[in-house]
């Protein structure tokens, strides 16, 4: 059985070797500007301490593979709100409905045991298929942002989505 679990220090190689394999791009929108490159497992460690982060590998226990990761950032106890964040299925288990699975044992993670109320995201509109699984899961767009990726030197267009819990 595939479940979310929390990521500890022992994966934090397992997942940096993981983003190591994305071509830059595909690293840019996935973990976004928030790291140094090359990532090292400091930066890993230091975001998982922060009290208002939690990180997540989606994980097959039984046949000890992981098909997936996510984050739940900017966790707000008081507001009953959070922002879902650096969701990634490693390529080899796309296409097969992992990622809304996994989505919604984070969503149900939120609001069972965190007592959020709102989650929110950010997702590059050229993301299609992440499009289409968080609007099957009941996300709406509250607000489109360009964002210049100096990296690149290319213009990216990011939108918020949130859905109630």
């Amino acid at each position: 059985m595939i479940q979310l679990k929390i990521l500890s220090r022992l994966d934090v190689e397992t997942y940096i070797s993981v983003l190591k394999t994305l071509d830059p791009k595909m690293l840019l929108q996935m973990a976004g500007t928030g790291y140094s490159y090359p990532i090292k497992p400091e930066q890993i460690i230091n975001e998982m301490l922060a009290p208002t982060h939690i990180h997540f590998k989606y994980y097959n226990e039984g046949l000890e593979y992981i098909v997936g990761y996510c984050q739940l950032k900017d966790i707000d106890e008081k507001g009953k709100t959070a922002r879902m964040a650096r969701v990634m299925i490693l390529p080899e288990y796309r296409g097969r409905g992992y990622s809304k699975a996994m989505l919604e044992q984070l969503l149900t993670y939120s609001r069972d045991v965190l007592n959020l109320e709102k989650v929110t995201l950010r997702v590059f509109d050229f993301n299609l298929p992440a499009l289409k699984a968080y609007t099957s899961l009941g996300f709406h767009q509250q607000s489109v942002e360009d964002i210049y990726q100096k990296s690149i030197n290319e213009t990216w267009t990011l939108l918020t989505l949130e859905r109630t819990l």
